[in-house]
């Protein structure tokens, strides 16, 4: 390439380094470098999905290829495509002279989605010019993405000085309570942030627009022919419920003819004026003049978003600190025809309110509770021992004497066995002591005796405990002991539970913040947790004086007795819910009395 060539050529990649248009303004641009940059006759630039599920798309085309073809075949994009995907670019003859050459450029596209790939026909060149081309369109190739990346920095920015100028001014805006202070705080903020010679802002009333606030005026009179012509110019913008710019552009249909007589005698150069809307209608209109600088659409974008983040506020605090506004809002609110739905929303709100406080309801106190047998018997190991057999298990029926379990005797046995031996032994040395006349060695033999007869008492004793017995008919409901067959047992552990199941209650745990409302003789229902669509009537017939301290808080223990007699499926140590009836109360206690009685409990000494 000559000097002026390369010359053009950083110019254009300068050039194309600061375009911010879009995607498809920007290929057609890339491709006339890339022709530049390889003095080639066409350049094609094509992309298709990373996963092959498409086809080459094409983006963007420099130059005409010859015999009238529109674009590459498909076959040599392809095997270029190919060829390129290791290396990044790849060459190939083309035309039957051998005079042109057909190379194939892997391009970054910046989206790791997508592949991109430029086309390229140009002139044959000798090696060492074909080496400095193809090291020209690998600098280029990674241009795309960078140039991508620089556009989302640059947007990045854009919306981050936006996002914080946007930030600032609610902020500011915010203090304010009062309506008059807070339109002329946002003008002025609008009028520094955009560098303006002056804002206004005027408000709907009636039909006609009415000037509240112009930057830098603490007062102003409604009279002046100022007033009266920013007025009109707002009017104009109203009307149209749409920003008018002044100048206009040439494609615009917006009239601004107010904007443009405005302009003439005020020596303003440029105007804008953006509605403000509440609910989809304008209600208000802002409006900005400067002398230097046209209103560009970033700024008008701008201006829209701070517009539609400060009406809702605005338009609050006018309704509630103009007198005049407030009161029209209360009566036509009140007497007129508008929001007849939202009225009669209102009247049934109300009536709903007046029966949860005023109409009484059946109210109930929820609590847990467990079933228990009134006959039960506890059968603990008799003494330390074996487990020798298991008669019984849990579920099984019983009758009283069955025995359930036996321990080990066999050392009880021999224990047994030499009791006998020593007390036939002390017989004999008395009965000898007698024969001899020793009466006191007798005595002592009687004496010893008598301690061994005392403890095989005791020892036969322990082996009639060892087989354990049920003292009552029933059915056994805790003790699973087949699997510990051989294991030891301490004295007093327990081994059985035993129940009859034809007699049970509910023992009910009333918390404490509802013990006051029910007593002795309290009707009410339960529902087992295992069949909770069956219920069944009960009575409470005793509650604790003392209360328990339990996981979720104090309660008192209730005992009520079932309206029925045992169902063949109740068990004890079964759980559910119960519900006992405390009187009626209304919808507004029910739901606050807990609240209330926190509140009680929290500010008492107040």
């Amino acid at each position: 390439m000559a000097s002026t060539e390369i010359d053009t050529f950083w110019k254009r990649l300068e050039s194309l380094s600061e375009f911010n248009g879009t995607a498809s303004s920007y290929w057609p641009r890339f491709a006339e470098l890339l022709a530049h940059a390889a003095e080639g006759r066409v350049v094609s630039i094509l992309t298709r999905p990373l996963d092959d599920s498409g086809s080459w798309r094409e983006q963007a085309c420099f130059g005409v290829l010859e015999n009238g073809r529109e674009s590459f075949p498909r076959e040599v994009v392809d095997k270029l495509a190919a060829a390129a995907e290791s290396v990044g670019l790849a060459e190939g003859a083309a035309g039957t002279d051998g005079t042109q050459t057909v190379i194939g450029l892997r391009i970054q596209t910046g989206d790791e989605k997508t592949l991109g790939l430029a086309v390229i026909l140009t002139e044959a060149v000798s090696p060492p010019a074909a080496s400095g081309r193809r090291d020209r369109l690998r600098l280029l190739a990674s241009r795309p993405a960078a140039d991508l990346a620089r556009r989302k920095e640059k947007a990045a920015r854009q919306d981050l000085s936006k996002t914080t100028l946007a930030l600032e001014v609610s902020s500011r805006l915010a203090v304010h309570r009062k309506f008059r202070s807070a339109s002329m705080a946002w003008v002025n903020e609008l009028a520094s942030a955009l560098k303006c010679s002056r804002t206004a802002l005027a408000w709907l009333e009636g039909r006609h627009l009415r000037l509240v606030a112009v930057s830098q005026m603490e007062k102003f009179s409604k009279k002046t022919q100022m007033t009266r012509d920013l007025e009109a110019v707002m009017d104009e913008a109203l009307a149209q419920d749409d920003e008018v710019v002044w100048p206009a552009a040439e494609e615009s249909f917006v009239v601004a003819r107010e904007h443009g007589q405005y302009a003439a005698h005020s020596g303003e150069s440029f105007l804008l004026s953006v509605p403000l809307r509440i609910d989809n209608r304008s209600v208000a209109v802002v409006h900005f003049q400067r002398q230097e600088t046209a209103f560009g659409p970033d700024e008008i974008a701008l201006v829209r978003a701070l517009a539609d983040q400060a009406s809702p506020w605005l338009d609050q605090l006018r309704r509630t600190t103009q007198w005049r506004g407030r009161f029209r809002s209360w009566g036509s609110s009140l007497v007129g025809v508008e929001h007849t739905g939202a009225k009669l929303l209102a009247v049934l709100g109300l009536a709903l309110i007046l029966g949860i406080t005023l109409v009484p309801v059946r109210y109930r106190v929820d609590a847990p509770f467990i079933l228990r047998s009134s006959h039960q018997a506890l059968l603990p190991a008799p003494f330390d021992g074996y487990i020798a057999s298991v008669e019984r298990e849990v579920g099984d029926a019983i009758a009283e004497g069955d025995v359930l379990l036996t321990l080990d005797d066999s050392a009880l046995r021999q224990q047994e066995a030499g009791l006998l031996a020593d007390i036939e032994r002390f017989r004999g040395e008395a009965d000898q002591a007698e024969s001899s006349g020793r009466f006191a060695e007798r005595r002592i033999a009687l004496a010893r005796g008598n301690q061994a007869a005392a403890e095989l008492e005791t020892v036969r004793y322990r082996i009639e405990q060892s087989l354990v017995r049920s003292p009552i008919s029933g059915e056994v409901v805790e003790g699973r002991h087949r699997e510990r067959l051989g294991s030891a047992v301490e004295t007093g552990e327990l081994l059985y539970r035993i129940a009859q199941l034809d007699s049970v209650y509910a023992e009910i745990d009333i918390d404490e913040r509802d013990v006051q409302e029910v007593g002795v003789d309290s009707i009410g229902k339960l529902a087992f947790t295992s069949r909770p669509d069956v219920t069944f009537d009960l009575v409470l017939t005793r509650i604790d004086p003392a209360g328990t301290a339990k996981a979720n808080g104090n309660v008192f223990v209730a005992r009520a007795e079932l309206g029925q007699a045992s169902e063949d499926w109740w068990r004890p140590g079964m759980t559910g819910l119960v519900k006992i009836d405390a009187g009626k109360r209304n919808l507004f206690w029910i739901a606050m009395h807990r609240l209330r009685d926190f509140l009680r409990l929290k500010v008492w000494w107040w």
